[in-house]
């Protein structure tokens, strides 16, 4: 058994130790308190952006495109990624007809109150964790370990969305649109190996179904 480990850990040592890093980089997220907005950044840039690119820089020496960090244009993955984001849609669509789940939420103090809050809310704040959610989740770990986990590894990060929706009571409305958007963006990184497809679509996605959100409330 004590050899077996050992070849296994020589054999995948990179997938191994990044695989140990992100649940670290993960459960130091979860473990500090982000009181207010600006904790919140603060914690969310170090321990989702700023750990994981030491790692990969420092201790694997690796470039940063290759846990997707590039940009082509490539017709098949917009086509796919507008397909994904109707999918979406139509499925915020049923929750909120068939649940009325979205009774119990609500935007940040001020943001549904003029449409200058509203699109200064969307470009910093919901841009901001945006970008960092997709580098941590779908760079660093859906590509990082795609080649170790397969399709296994968009699973994965769904899973730890769940577990961060969980952990919030269940009424963080951010999140939840993070959770429902997950499978679909990790698999737009899987498969196209660009953060710029599932990063889209998760942020598009997100700033619809706030929209609606603030419709639905007037």
């Amino acid at each position: 058994m004590a050899n077996y480990c050992a070849r296994f850990f020589s054999r995948y040592k990179t997938e191994v130790s990044s695989a140990t890093i992100a649940l670290v980089c993960f459960a130091l997220f979860l473990f500090f308190p982000g009181d207010n907005l600006f904790r919140k950044i603060v914690i969310t840039a170090a321990f989702l952006l700023a750990l994981p690119i030491i790692f990969i820089k420092v201790i694997l020496r690796r470039h940063l495109r290759d846990y997707g960090i590039n940009f082509y244009f490539d017709k098949k993955a917009l086509f796919l990624s507008l397909i994904l984001g109707l999918i979406l849609i139509c499925a915020l669509y049923v929750i909120i007809m068939y649940t009325g789940l979205i009774k119990g939420f609500s935007l940040a103090d001020g943001v549904s109150g003029s449409f200058r809050s509203f699109l200064f809310y969307e470009i910093l704040a919901v841009g901001f964790f945006t970008l960092v959610f997709e580098f941590f989740f779908r760079g660093f770990i859906t590509i990082g370990l795609g080649s170790f986990l397969r399709h296994w590894a968009i699973l994965a990060q769904f899973l730890l969305f769940l577990f961060l929706y969980a952990l919030s009571g269940l009424n963080d409305w951010p999140l939840l649109l993070y959770a429902i958007a997950a499978p679909f963006s990790g698999f737009m990184a899987y498969r196209t190996k660009s953060l710029a497809y599932s990063f889209s679509l998760t942020y598009f996605f997100i700033i619809f179904a706030d929209a609606i959100l603030i419709f639905s409330q007037k």
